[in-house]
């Protein structure tokens, strides 16, 4: 699927078990206990996995200093088609 972020496209697809490994490992909380225990910094760390998978020279520092709070639907959109939640 594809998402415009502050003017670029990237196109996300499912995480792969890489991306899960160190997303659990970086949030120090399986993909279950996130679900029940979500952070804002869970939320960032997630949306940026996914935007690297989409385009590797994207930065943690990239994602905060080019997003806002504005942003947040959008980057829930981003997390729970990378994740593939269910709607």
């Amino acid at each position: 699927m594809k998402f415009t972020i502050v003017d670029k496209e990237f196109v996300i697809t499912s995480a792969k078990t890489k991306h899960v490994l160190q997303i659990e490992k970086e949030t120090g909380k399986t993909l279950a206990k996130l679900a029940d225990d979500f952070s804002f910094q869970d939320v960032i760390i997630i949306f940026t996995k996914a935007l690297q998978q989409s385009d590797a020279t994207i930065t943690d520092e990239w994602v905060e200093e080019n997003t806002t709070m504005s942003d947040m639907e959008l980057m829930n959109e981003v997390v729970s088609h990378f994740l593939a939640v269910k709607k």
